[in-house]
């Protein structure tokens, strides 16, 4: 890159902007584009960024607090070894873990919400077991993240793990999960939708296309309910029953144990 596009990135970087922040605490990271590697002038625009919210400064400031950095050459001058080494730091890792689970970035919010469940020691750091913190970063975790996260915010919900026990929101976030595809959500809220529980009015057609869906992908608890209402049916028209059908689950069900 030329000196025009340098300055323009300074220019910004003292008005804080956070993606010129990140932009040149990268290429100083990497040292990329005409950029020598300087670890400190790396850190330093780094650190700037995740501040006014940078989540990509918040997670590679986490990672490389974690392990550090050394340089790999020994025949280096003291400054060279000094703009080469990236400290270890398990304080400043888990602030920046934390910063971006707070910023929404579901990786750190789980990776947080693990630590206050287990509790215990942490690269040096000693975390209580703290059941109410871990749920409210598995809901971070949930809103922001995979149909894993929501299922396990749900199943918190439902038990009042951290939390007053809630089954309608327990209910809403594993309808998001099933809708994202995932084949245990799919049983649940299928289940759901059948009985009519969990803040659903039932609905028996769509609660029956959620149980197959998940059969059909091996969930063994949404093919043994599945195969019971091919065998007995739903409500007192019998729908679902299929008796074919059923000996075919049957026999599925036995080559899977």
């Amino acid at each position: 890159y030329n000196d025009e596009v340098f300055t323009y990135m300074q220019r910004a970087c003292e008005k804080n902007y956070s993606d010129a922040l990140f932009w040149l605490g990268s290429h100083y990271l990497h040292g990329k584009d005409g950029y020598e590697t300087n670890y400190i002038k790396s850190r330093e625009y780094l650190e700037k960024a995740a501040k006014y919210g940078n989540v990509q400064s918040q997670i590679i400031l986490a990672l490389n607090y974690t392990h550090g950095i050394t340089p790999r050459s020994t025949d280096l001058s003291e400054e060279d070894i000094e703009k080469l080494t990236w400290p270890c730091d398990p304080k400043r890792q888990y602030n920046y873990y934390l910063m971006a689970a707070h910023s929404g970035y579901a990786p750190a919010a789980k990776k947080v919400a693990c630590l206050f469940d287990e509790g215990g020691n942490f690269d040096d750091q000693s975390f209580p077991k703290d059941q109410r913190l871990a749920t409210e970063f598995w809901k971070i975790a949930a809103d922001f993240g995979n149909s894993h996260n929501k299922v396990t915010y749900a199943e918190r919900a439902e038990q009042g793990i951290g939390m007053e026990a809630d089954p309608v929101v327990a209910g809403e976030y594993m309808r998001k999960a099933a809708e994202d595809g995932d084949i245990c959500a799919m049983y649940h809220y299928g289940t759901y939708l059948l009985e009519g529980t969990h803040g659903f009015q039932p609905n028996v057609a769509k609660g029956l296309a959620y149980i197959q869906r998940s059969a059909e992908n091996n969930y063994k608890d949404a093919m043994r309910k599945y195969l019971q209402i091919l065998e007995k049916g739903v409500t007192r028209d019998k729908i679902g029953k299929d008796k074919k059908l059923a000996k075919q689950y049957k026999a599925k069900l036995a080559d899977l144990k």
